[in-house]
C-alpha cells in the first residue's frame, strides 16, 4: 500500500497524518473537503455584506499509475484493532486459530453478525500479516470443525458459539 505524508494548518485547525492512502481516502480526505467548504462558506462573504465569489476548487493531485490495479479491501478502524491484535500475540498462530479470532473481532468489536473472505483478508493486511492463499478453503474447513457455520448470503459466515468459546480461550 502506497504511504502519504499530510500536513495542514489553519487558524482554527492543525492535521499530521502519516499513514496508509486508503485510510487517508476513507477517513481524513472527506474530513479535508468537509473543512474546505466549511472554509469557502465563511469566505463567501465579504465583511461588506457583499457576496464574494468563491475560491476555486483545488485538482487533486495526480496519483501514479499502479503496476496492478488497486482492490478496495475492507480494513477495520479504529485502534480497538490493534488491542485485539496484542491480546492474540501469545496465541497460536495456526490460520484456523487466526481466521476464528478475526471472526470474533468481527463480531465482537464491529457488530458484524456474518463476514465474508474479503473483510478476513482485510484483517489480515491490516494486521500486516500475509494473506493465505487459502483463505476461502480454510473457511470452509473452520465450517467442517463447526468453528463457523455459513450465513445466508454464499460466501459469508457467522462465527459459532463453539468457536466464540475457542477464541476466548485463547484470549486468556
Amino acid at each position: 500500500m502506497a504511504q502519504v505524508r499530510v500536513r495542514l494548518q489553519t487558524k482554527r485547525v492543525q492535521l499530521l497524518f502519516e499513514g496508509d492512502e486508503s485510510v487517508f481516502e476513507r477517513q481524513i480526505e472527506p474530513l479535508l473537503l468537509r473543512l474546505a467548504g466549511e472554509h469557502a462558506k465563511a469566505r463567501a462573504t465579504a465583511p461588506s455584506g457583499a457576496p464574494v465569489s468563491a475560491p476555486a476548487p483545488v485538482p487533486a493531485p495526480a496519483r501514479e499509475a499502479a503496476a496492478e490495479p488497486a482492490k478496495a479491501v475492507w480494513q477495520p478502524a479504529g485502534t480497538s484493532f490493534r488491542t485485539f491484535q496484542r491480546q492474540l500475540a501469545d496465541s497460536p498462530n495456526g490460520t484456523a486459530n487466526q481466521i476464528a479470532a478475526y471472526a470474533f473481532y468481527l463480531w465482537n468489536y464491529e457488530r458484524r453478525e456474518t463476514f465474508s473472505v474479503e473483510e478476513i483478508e482485510g484483517c489480515f493486511e491490516a494486521g500486516g500479516e500475509t494473506v493465505p492463499d487459502d483463505l476461502a478453503a480454510a473457511c470452509v474447513d473452520l465450517e467442517d470443525s463447526r468453528i463457523l457455520q455459513p450465513a445466508a448470503h454464499e460466501g459469508t459466515w457467522r462465527l459459532t458459539p463453539k468457536g466464540t468459546n475457542q477464541v476466548r480461550k485463547l484470549l486468556r
